[in-house]
C-alpha cells in the first residue's frame, strides 16, 4: 500500500498466497524426486567430491522417503587441509602454545566461521532443496573466484591483515626498552612487564609471536636492535604463495536441473512436513546470560516499596 498506493483485500491476498504455496510445493516434490540425479551430476563434474543422500526404508506404499543430504566439495576439503597445516593445527608454529589456549583459539575460529557461513546461506535456506543447494554452491564458487584475484591488490608478499597487525606492534614497540645478552636473547620491558625474547628460537614469553606468527611488539624491538628485516620473521601462512595454494582448487560449474540427464534412479519423496503448534517465534531464544532489552524496567534486582 505504501509503495504502490494500492489497496488489496485480505481475501485476495490469501488466495494469491495459497496459489503461490501450491506452485512452490509442486517444485518441492519435483526437486526431491531428482535429488539422486543432482548428486550424480555433482560427482561427475567435481571429481573427488563426497556426496551422500540418505533415505529411509520404503514405506507401506513402496515410497522411498528422503532423510538427509551431505556434500563436501573436493576444492573446499583441500583448502581446509592446507589451512590446517599452515596455521599449526597439525603441529606447526603453535606447538609452543599450551593446549588450553590452542583449544580456545580453534573453537572461537570455528564458531566464527560457522556464523559467517550461516549468514551467507540465510536466504537460500528457505528455498526448495536443489534450488537451495545450487544457490549455496554458486555462492561458494564465485567467492573462491574473487578470493583468487585478491592477492593482485597486495602491496607486498604478505597479506594486508598481517601487515596491519605488524604496524600496530611497531607502534607499541616504541614504548619498550631493551636489554641484550650478546647472542640471541633479549629482555624487553613494556610498562610494568618484562618479557624474554629469543629470535633464534622464534619465541617471546608473551606468547603472541608463537600464537599469531607475526612479530609481537617485544620481538619488533629486538629485531630493530639487531637491524633484521621484520618480514623475514612473519610466518609463511600469511604469504601470497600460501594464500594462492589455499585457493588453487575451484568448484566446477553445473548445468541446471532441466538439463540433467534422465536416469534410472528411484524417485525420492520428501519427508513429511510437520506443522508446529502455535505461531512461529519472531525472535531467537536468548541465552541465560544475555540481557533482554525492552522498554520496561526489570523486576529482578529492584527494591519494591
Amino acid at each position: 500500500m505504501k509503495k504502490f498506493k494500492l489497496y488489496v483485500g485480505k481475501i485476495t491476498v490469501r488466495r494469491a498466497r495459497a496459489k503461490m504455496l501450491k506452485d512452490i510445493m509442486v517444485d518441492h516434490v519435483v526437486e526431491f524426486g531428482r535429488i539422486l540425479d543432482y548428486k550424480n551430476e555433482v560427482l561427475r563434474t567435481n571429481l573427488g567430491t563426497n556426496c551422500v543422500v540418505k533415505v529411509g526404508e520404503p514405506d507401506a506404499e513402496d515410497k522411498t522417503i528422503f532423510q538427509s543430504f551431505y556434500i563436501c566439495f573436493d576444492a573446499l576439503r583441500k583448502a581446509w587441509i592446507h589451512c590446517r597445516k599452515c596455521i599449526g593445527l597439525d603441529g606447526c608454529f603453535l606447538k609452543g602454545v599450551c593446549k588450553g589456549q590452542l583449544l580456545v583459539v580453534v573453537a572461537n575460529d570455528e564458531n566464527n566461521m560457522s556464523e559467517c557461513f550461516n549468514a551467507l546461506i540465510l536466504a537460500a535456506r528457505h528455498k526448495t532443496i536443489i534450488t537451495m543447494l545450487e544457490e549455496i554452491r554458486v555462492k561458494m564458487m564465485t567467492r573462491i573466484a574473487k578470493l583468487r584475484e585478491f592477492p593482485s591488490t597486495w602491496k607486498c608478499n604478505f597479506s594486508p591483515m598481517a601487515l596491519k597487525v605488524l604496524e600496530e606492534n611497531i607502534s607499541r614497540s616504541m614504548d619498550c626498552t631493551i636489554g641484550f645478552n650478546g647472542v640471541a636473547g633479549f629482555e624487553v620491558k613494556e610498562g610494568l612487564r618484562q618479557h624474554k625474547v629469543d629470535i633464534a628460537r622464534r619465541n617471546c614469553s608473551c606468547r603472541v609471536w608463537q600464537l599469531r606468527g607475526i612479530p609481537c611488539p617485544h620481538t619488533v624491538n629486538a629485531l630493530y636492535f639487531k637491524k633484521f628485516s621484520l618480514y623475514d620473521y612473519i610466518d609463511n601462512c600469511y604469504s601470497k604463495k600460501t594464500y594462492l595454494r589455499t585457493y588453487a582448487n575451484v568448484i566446477e560449474p553445473l548445468t541446471n536441473m532441466k538439463m540433467l540427464p534422465v536416469s534410472t534412479n528411484p524417485t525420492i519423496e520428501p519427508s513429511e512436513i510437520t506443522n508446529m503448534f502455535g505461531r512461529p517465534p519472531k525472535s531467537r531464544r536468548k541465552e541465560a546470560e544475555e540481557t533482554k532489552k525492552s522498554g520496561k524496567l526489570p523486576r529482578t534486582g529492584l527494591a519494591m516499596t
